[in-house]
C-alpha cells in the first residue's frame, strides 16, 4: 500500500487535488479529511484557527537550542 499526501479544493461537490495523483482510474482510495476552522463572522476559513495546532510536537523542546542545533547542522 502506498500513502500519498496532497491538499485539495472542494468545489461543486467534488474534491479536486492540487497536484496530479499517480493512481489508476477507478481505483478505490481511503481518504482522511482535515478541514480548517471557519471564521464565525464571514463563514470563510481563517488562518487564526491554526494557532496552537501541533503544539504537542514541541512540548519540552527548548526553541533556542533547537535553532542552534539546526544552524550547526548547516556547517557540517
Amino acid at each position: 500500500m502506498r500513502i500519498l499526501e496532497t491538499t485539495a479544493i472542494y468545489e461543486e461537490g467534488v474534491l479536486k487535488p492540487e497536484q496530479e495523483l499517480e493512481i489508476p482510474e477507478h481505483q478505490r482510495v481511503k481518504l482522511r479529511i482535515e478541514v480548517g476552522p471557519r471564521c464565525k463572522k464571514t463563514g470563510k476559513y481563517s488562518m487564526r484557527g491554526l494557532i496552537g495546532l501541533g503544539k504537542e510536537v514541541w512540548e519540552g523542546v527548548d526553541a533556542q537550542e533547537y535553532v542552534r542545533e539546526e544552524r550547526r547542522s548547516w556547517e557540517r
